[in-house]
């Protein structure tokens, strides 16, 4: 079995069904190698590798019954949470489903790891909004101001309009705003332009002219991955941001600005506001 471990993912897999055949839980370490192995296509014609892994998922969930066996295994995968880790995604959402707390170190990495991730098919988005708006991690997530100031400053960098091609997630475009407000309680004008970016992606995701959805994602990161952090944020700075939205030249936002803001919209019989300044609508 040792053998077989390394050879690679597949030979790991095969080697933790054959433990466990044995009556022995899977080596931590093997757990945490094959973390990042992805089921095969719905096209593509893969029986084994589909029944391996439906075999490992049942493995994993007996091992980490064990309280023995999942303290352990928290401990490597804590351990394995590194900046050059290639399945760090992976690692991360199974390290927080084990246990939901983080040490600064670790968050730092996370927040930093979330900028480049295009698709958050591990919702670490999700994860880390509800343990952030914690009032008991307010300490926690004060300590990343840096981390997310630095986070900001990129993604107003990135492109407005995804790239239909290759669209990305919103999650990292909505949460990080959203920490920055809840550490500082005040809003900036990068803040705005990447959560406004962020709810466009989310509301408006790209799509392909064709139809065709092979090799996208199954889902897009939306609001919802962040609404423990939109519960805690000031109404004033989300109004703000809206209205900040309503004055920009994506005709797209803008108009999606204004389904959020209803004070603006005429009440049926009534004429608009002539005197309103030209490009606010």
């Amino acid at each position: 079995m040792q053998a077989l471990a390394k050879k690679g993912e597949h030979g790991t897999l095969v080697a933790i069904v054959l433990a466990f055949a044995y009556g022995r839980f899977p080596d931590q370490e093997w757990a945490i190698a094959v973390l990042g192995v992805k089921p095969p296509g719905v096209t593509q014609n893969e029986p084994c590798l589909r029944s391996i892994l439906a075999n490992w998922e049942n493995i994993l969930f007996a091992a980490k019954a064990d309280p023995t066996w999942r303290a352990s295994y928290l401990e490597k995968l804590k351990e394995a949470s590194k900046p050059s880790q290639e399945h760090l995604s992976e690692i991360a959402s199974e390290m927080l489903s084990i246990e939901p707390s983080l040490t600064p170190e670790h968050l730092d990495i996370l927040l930093r790891h979330l900028i480049h991730v295009y698709f958050d098919d591990q919702k670490l988005c999700a994860a880390l909004s509800k343990l952030l708006a914690e009032p008991k991690n307010e300490e926690l997530l004060k300590g990343a101001l840096s981390s997310v100031e630095s986070a900001l400053a990129e993604l107003d960098l990135q492109p407005w309009n995804a790239d239909e091609m290759q669209p990305k997630d919103a999650g990292a475009f909505l949460m990080f705003p959203l920490l920055r407000w809840r550490i500082t309680g005040v809003s900036d004008v990068v803040s705005r332009r990447v959560f406004l970016r962020g709810l466009k992606m989310a509301l408006l995701p790209a799509r392909r002219p064709e139809g065709n959805l092979a090799g996208w994602p199954r889902r897009f990161v939306g609001i919802e991955d962040v609404a423990p952090l939109l519960q805690t944020a000031s109404k004033a700075i989300i109004e703000d941001a809206i209205q900040y939205g309503s004055t920009m030249e994506d005709v797209e936002l803008r108009t999606l600005c204004r389904f959020f803001r209803l004070a603006d919209i005429p009440q049926a019989g009534s004429a608009p506001d002539s005197a309103e300044p030209h490009g606010t609508r």
